[in-house]
Order: C-alpha cells, then sequence, then structure tokens
C-alpha cells in the first residue's frame, strides 16, 4: 500500500512541511517559536526551500537523491531536537516539521540487503545503490586492499557495477552540519541591569512583544487606554521588553531604548512603539532604511550606549522563560503569573483596574 503510492504520500508530507513553515512566518497566533538560524540563513526558509526541492526529486524519480536528503534532514532534526531539550524550551512548529521529515523517511525507507556483521550497523538508516565508473572501481580496489585479500582484490578489478552507501553517513553529516552551523535564540542579543519603566505602582507588569509579530501589533492598540489609566494611577509600573527573535528585531528595539533614553513621557513611548510596528509591517528591515525612515518623521532619536538596558531584558527574559510572543508577567506581592495571547493578556489587565 505505502510503497504503491510512495510519491504521493511524500509530496503531501513535503507540502504539510511547506504549510507549517508558511504558518509559522504568518505567526497567526501566539509566537511560539525558537528563532534559528543555519549559515545564516533562517530556519524558516531553510525548511521551505528543503521541501519544495524535495518534491522535485521526487517527481523527476531521483529516488536515490531524495532519500539522501531526508537522512541529512533527520540527522539535522535530531540535533535540533536535541537542543530544545537541552535548553528546556520547545519550538511546536519546529517539532512538527521534523515529525513531517520522519514519516517521509519512513515512507521511503528500503533496508535492502544490508551487509552481514559490523557493517550491518551502517546501513541500520538503509542504503542507496550509485553506479561507478571504471576510473571509480580503481580507487576503491585501492582501499579494499586494506580488507580483503590480493586475489579477491584481482578478481574484483575491472568491474562496473553498483556501490551501497548507507544513508546513515548522510544523518550523521546532517548532525554535524546543524552542529557547526546552527545559531538559535537562546543565545540571546541582550542581558541585565536597568530597564526603564513606567507608573510607580506596586505590581509590575512586564509587556514581551516583537515588532513583526503581527498579534503584538494587533494587541498594542487594545490595551493602550488601558496601559495609560494603570500608569496615571500608579496602579502598576509597565516595562516593554522586546523578544529578539532575529537581528532585524534587536535593531528596532535599540531605537526604542534610544527614544527611552532621551527622557520620552509614556504617550511619547506608546507613539514610537505604534511607529515602529508600523515600519516593521512594511518591510523595512536594515537598521538604515530604519535609520532615513525615523529621519523623514523628524523622530529619529540620538544614539546612546543602551547596553544597561539591553543586559536588563536578556535576564528578564530568562528568569521569565519566555519564548514567545505576546507575553505579559505580572508580578504581585510576590507572586508571578504569565499570561500568553492577546485575550489572556487583555482579561489579566482587567483584573487588575479592578
Amino acid at each position: 500500500m505505502i510503497s504503491r503510492n510512495r510519491k504521493c504520500i511524500t509530496i503531501a508530507l513535503a507540502l504539510a512541511g511547506i504549510g507549517i513553515m508558511i504558518f509559522y512566518s504568518f505567526c497567526t497566533g501566539s509566537c511560539d517559536s525558537l528563532a534559528g538560524n543555519l549559515l545564516g540563513i533562517d530556519l524558516k526558509y531553510v525548511g521551505i526551500c528543503f521541501m519544495a526541492v524535495l518534491i522535485m526529486m521526487v517527481i523527476m524519480n531521483f529516488s536515490a537523491i531524495a532519500r539522501i536528503m531526508l537522512a541529512t534532514a533527520l540527522g539535522g532534526d535530531l540535533y535540533l531536537v536535541g537542543y530544545q531539550i537541552s535548553i528546556d524550551t520547545y519550538c511546536y512548529y519546529c517539532l512538527a516539521f521534523a515529525l513531517m521529515v520522519l514519516a517521509a523517511f519512513l515512507v521511503n525507507h528500503k533496508p535492502g540487503d544490508a551487509p552481514r556483521g559490523w557493517k550491518k550497523l551502517l546501513h541500520f538508516a538503509g542504503s542507496v545503490k550509485f553506479e561507478t565508473t571504471k576510473l571509480q572501481e580503481e580507487k576503491i580496489m585501492k582501499w579494499e586492499k586494506v580488507l580483503h585479500p590480493a586475489d579477491e582484490v584481482k578478481a574484483k578489478m575491472g568491474r562496473v557495477g553498483l556501490k551501497r552507501m548507507p544513508l546513515a553517513i548522510f544523518v550523521l553529516l546532517g548532525f554535524a552540519l546543524f552542529f557547526g552551523g546552527f545559531s538559535g535564540s537562546d543565545t540571546l542579543v541582550f542581558a541585565e541591569e536597568i530597564y526603564p519603566s513606567f507608573g510607580r505602582g506596586e505590581v509590575e507588569v512586564r509587556l514581551y512583544s516583537n515588532y513583526f509579530c503581527g498579534p503584538c501589533s494587533r494587541l498594542e492598540p487594545r490595551i493602550e487606554p488601558l496601559l495609560g489609566t494603570l500608569v496615571k494611577a500608579n496602579r502598576i509600573r509597565l516595562l516593554f521588553i522586546n523578544m529578539p527573535f532575529n537581528q532585524k528585531s534587536s535593531e528596532y528595539d535599540r531605537y526604542y531604548l534610544y527614544a527611552i533614553r532621551e527622557g520620552t513621557s509614556f504617550e511619547a513611548a506608546l507613539r514610537f512603539r505604534k511607529t515602529l510596528f508600523k515600519v516593521a509591517s512594511s518591510g523595512i528591515g536594515t537598521e538604515k532604511d530604519l535609520q532615513m525612515y525615523l529621519q523623514r518623521l523628524g523622530m529619529e532619536p540620538k544614539h546612546v550606549d543602551v547596553s544597561p538596558e539591553v543586559l536588563t531584558a536578556v535576564q528578564y527574559i530568562r528568569d521569565d522563560g519566555i519564548t514567545s510572543t505576546p507575553v505579559a508577567v505580572i508580578v504581585n506581592d510576590g507572586d508571578k503569573h504569565t499570561y500568553k495571547g492577546i485575550d489572556s493578556i487583555i482579561e489579566a489587565l482587567k483584573e487588575i483596574h479592578k
């Protein structure tokens, strides 16, 4: 059943993987994710491109290449799962994508006739066959002299045929590639000392967001009046903390901190944040473009050293265990509660207002 429909199942799983990455990119709910890149390329784009190429290989009947790709991806996913376990933080999009890779690998698994003895261990993940030329065969024979008697090697000389390559080699290569080329968001661009806040209330509200997060940009306009009331009444001490999922968002946050350093009022801080959300949604990503945009609006703040504030943010992020946005952490009389998502955060702030 599976063997007859192997191509269709593999394509369906690849399309599901692409869908997962697209859904992750648009962040339609709470942006639960570990940001990461491979050799400087965002993992979301790596995943989409990988699945697209896999579909092409399957359609063109390059089954050996498809199986090599899946074995390599499986090794990479093994590293990523281990990485998430090591930091006790999980990206559910990444795990769902890894399941698609594993399922596609199993669908295309062909054990075949594995060698006997210790070599059988190398073929536990299956193997692929490739044709050897005369010259390639001679090179292979030179290595086989180490393991075989001279007369046996001589009998094999001149043979042109199929060689079997264990897929376990590609699993290890994929693991090694991610080991050396992966960079994750647990190495956040921040650390701790003093962080700007608004209001002098006993209840501390730490609002975690990201300027490139859709739910965050929708949440802020809805809670601005409520935050304004709570801050002015000194019911809360409010901190806006950006989650630096990537280099672009960390650059945006530095401009927010520049503005706050100039003694910006709460109302002005809200206006500046609204501008940053608007700029992020327009696709402006580089610091130079952001700087030019703010200059045109007459809103560019003075560049100062914000490393103390930057250091403060990372400590809050680590202490609160934040891996998603939007999130509000509310500390009241020593009790700390975490609220994720738009509706949950709004209800929590309304409870303080009562």
